[in-house]
């Protein structure tokens, strides 16, 4: 089976998500993924993005969701 072949993704796929409503934290651990694909684990997303671990993941004491998506979900950028 051949590796599945992927449009190149710029800064511009962000900037055009920003612009067409999809959520500021989600468009910046897209740009920090951009802007570093080799970036792997929690930690490095952390880093890239500048956002907390609560924002990421969410707060289920508090029922907020996160902004990475679920196991087996999928978001406008984030897939």
């Amino acid at each position: 089976m051949a590796p599945q072949e992927f449009p190149e993704i710029t800064l511009h796929d962000t900037r055009r998500a920003l612009m067409a409503g999809v959520p500021v934290q989600e468009c910046r651990v897209h740009a920090g993924l951009v802007a570093a694909p080799d970036a792997l684990g929690l930690d490095a997303i952390e880093s890239k993005s500048g956002l907390g671990r609560m924002t990421l993941m969410g707060d289920p004491r508090r029922g907020t969701p996160g902004v990475l998506p679920c196991e087996g979900q999928s978001s406008v950028l984030l897939h």
